[in-house]
């Protein structure tokens, strides 16, 4: 029997509940009073890296009867955005760590969807087979 669908139910529930909880199980490990030293955000010490991830912001028009596109900067350059948009991304940790774990739960909701409806078919076909059919 196949059990990919289900392994993969199980990892992406899994991460849901890890990402939902995590600043939750993060303020209750360093509420103890022997926790003396923490830290939790972007860029912010890369010796304790939970998850690296590369990202760019891409922005580009085109316009009908021309195939070509370009980018849209409105004056905004690398060199001058880094610090703010880390600053952003600490700023907004916890949401984003909340909209990441609703967005993995929706993937697994539609997994499932997915693997019931596929159930809810081979059981139907078991249903309408008959030995009788099979010639026996």
């Amino acid at each position: 029997m196949k059990t990919e669908t289900i392994d993969k139910l199980k990892k992406l529930t899994a991460l849901s509940k890890s990402l939902d909880t995590y600043f939750d199980m993060y303020r209750k490990k360093t509420c103890a009073g022997s926790c003396d030293k923490y830290a939790a955000g972007f860029n912010i010490d890369n010796r304790f890296t939970v998850f690296k991830v590369e990202a760019s912001f891409n922005a580009y028009l085109g316009y009908y009867g021309n195939s070509s596109c370009s980018t849209f900067s409105n004056g905004i350059s690398s060199d001058q955005i880094s610090q703010y948009f880390i600053a952003a991304l600490n700023r907004h940790k916890e949401l984003i760590f909340k909209t990441m774990a609703e967005d993995v739960k929706t993937d697994a909701v539609l997994l499932r969807e997915g693997a019931e409806k596929e159930l809810r078919a081979l059981q139907d076909m078991l249903q309408h087979l008959s030995f009788e059919e099979a010639g026996g």
